[in-house]
């Protein structure tokens, strides 16, 4: 649990809206992703280049995604094939 800087144990409010929803949410690494995704990291890469992951971002020098932003990109692209079908 972060502290704050006056030393007591309360934990940092969340720095960005979007973090609040990701509390329990676990970060998974590039090839955590790959592997869930059954893609290269390369791929996910380039999706990322090209705007097209955007459940992707950059921790420090590490590229992560919250394991429930992948899995909602997953069922979306599910949709997308079954409404285009």
């Amino acid at each position: 649990m972060p502290l704050q800087a006056s030393g007591d144990t309360k934990p940092h409010s969340p720095e960005s809206p979007d973090a609040a929803g990701h509390d329990d949410d676990r970060l998974l690494l590039l090839p955590e992703v790959a592997e869930m995704m059954r893609t290269s990291e390369d791929s996910l890469r380039w999706l990322r280049h090209q705007g097209r992951a955007p459940f992707l971002f950059r921790l420090g020098r590490r590229v992560v995604a919250y394991r429930s932003e992948v899995r909602a990109y997953i069922e979306q692209q599910r949709a997308a094939d079954r409404a285009s079908a």
